[in-house]
């Protein structure tokens, strides 16, 4: 009976966190304070980003580690380290480097531009 209750759970679980469809990024230029924001979807890994008026275009990835000292089958128990790539129509970039955390499903990051402008990434989950 233990047994079904765990992948009832875990099931329960997975579905849930499958429910989770995407991100809210906030960037800020650590000189200026200007605002930027942007969405990242996790289905199909796309993010956009409008910054400075332009709208940049691009894809994320990662890879998935688990959090030190939470338990292997908690579904949240994971930290993923990845990286976006963007472009504008321009033909200019934004790269960022990520941490997301999945038991707070929130993140934080840096990212650059072509003018070589450093910008804090925040990540915040869409339920």
């Amino acid at each position: 009976m233990k047994k079904i209750n765990v992948l009832f759970s875990l099931s329960a679980v997975f579905f849930l966190a499958s429910c989770i469809s995407g991100s809210d990024l906030t960037l800020i230029d650590v000189k200026s304070g200007t605002i930027a924001t942007g969405s990242a979807s996790r289905l199909t890994h796309t993010v956009t980003i409008t910054l400075n008026g332009k709208e940049y275009a691009g894809s994320f990835d990662y890879v998935q580690r688990p959090h030190p000292g939470v338990g292997l089958l908690e579904a949240d128990s994971f930290i993923r380290d990845g990286k976006m790539i963007a472009k504008a129509d321009d033909g200019s970039s934004l790269t960022c480097e990520a941490t997301f955390q999945g038991w707070s499903n929130s993140g934080n990051g840096l990212c650059h531009d072509d003018a070589k402008n450093t910008y804090d990434l925040m990540i915040t989950t869409i339920y």
